[in-house]
Parts: structure tokens; C-alpha cells; sequence
């Protein structure tokens, strides 16, 4: 059975945030087996892909709306998650930040939402195995849309790529 590698989190960076009042720990049912995501779940749930996952958020500040929150994903990438040797997968990072921004959606959304568009725009390629973070900020809501923008960060400042993505709920809900 596969066992989550937390260890992989002792960075400064991680235990500096990791420790932070101001940041909350959530746990969230996408790393769990029996979720309906199994790609998330299973297919990129082990000790070679996405060996180990913390959904952070930072603490509401007097806005009921969840609007000025940060989700942040931090991710520990094996070495099977490789496009090109010692880099990750350029495909990768759209399932990294799709997740992390459905996380962030969810914050104000009914659980039917779903991307409509997705604009990645590529820094640098991120070194695997290692320790990422994803930063998702709603900085948008019309009607049943919310506009995401997400990074995916080395952790110290260095940034790998940067994404706007569009979501939409379903039917008549809004939001």
C-alpha cells in the first residue's frame, strides 16, 4: 500500500508555511482511494509520480465571500512524472494547476464547476523529483464564472509557470 512521503516536506520553505498561523491545513477527499478523481487518486498516487500532497489555505480575513483566500498544493514530484529527462511533463503542470484551482473554486462553488479555459504560460521546467507549490487566488466571480489565476512556485521565489483559467458552474446555479 502506498504511503504518502511527508517527509519529503522538511524543506525551510514548506515547514515555514506548513507552520504558519495565518495558513490552514485542509484535508481534502482527492487524495483519498475511493474518490471519484482516479487519476488523482490512484494513476498519480505514488511513490514515482505525486508522492506526497498538503492542501493549504490561508485564514479569512473578514471576507465571508472566501475571495481574498490563497489555496496553495504542495507536492512532492517523482522522477515518473519525467517529460524530458529530469523535468517534468509539460502536460503535468495543466492537471497540477486544474486541481489546484477546482480546490480554490470549490471555496465558493457548488461541486458542479468545471474549467471552460485554461491559459498556461511556461517560466522555467520544474527539476523531478523535488518539492513544488501551487498558488490559486480567485480574482474574478459573474454569475455561474470565476476567474482563477495559479503559479506553480519552487517555493523560494522562483516562479515555473504561471495560468488564468476560466470556470464555470453548471445549469442555473450561481454563485
Amino acid at each position: 500500500m502506498f504511503t504518502e512521503q511527508l517527509a519529503d516536506f522538511s524543506l525551510e520553505w514548506c515547514q515555514t508555511l506548513l507552520n504558519s498561523p495565518d495558513i490552514v491545513d485542509i484535508s481534502l477527499p482527492t487524495r483519498r482511494p475511493a474518490h471519484l478523481n482516479p487519476l488523482i487518486t490512484s494513476t498519480l498516487r505514488t511513490e514515482t509520480t505525486i508522492r506526497a500532497w498538503k492542501s493549504l489555505h490561508t485564514r479569512d480575513i473578514e471576507d465571508a465571500t472566501h475571495q481574498s483566500r490563497t489555496f496553495f498544493l504542495m507536492l512532492s514530484l517523482g522522477n515518473g512524472l519525467q517529460g524530458h529527462k529530469g523535468a517534468l511533463h509539460g502536460g503535468i503542470f495543466g492537471v497540477l494547476i486544474d486541481q489546484s484551482n477546482h480546490i480554490c473554486a470549490l471555496s465558493v462553488a457548488p461541486l458542479s464547476i468545471m474549467t471552460a479555459q485554461m491559459d498556461l504560460r511556461f517560466k522555467k521546467s520544474v527539476p523531478v523529483p523535488g518539492v513544488v507549490l501551487c498558488r490559486s487566488v480567485i480574482v474574478r466571480r459573474e454569475g455561474r464564472r470565476i476567474w482563477i489565476r495559479c503559479t506553480i512556485e519552487d517555493g523560494e521565489g522562483g516562479l515555473f509557470c504561471e495560468s488564468e483559467s476560466l470556470w464555470v458552474a453548471k445549469g442555473d446555479q450561481k454563485l
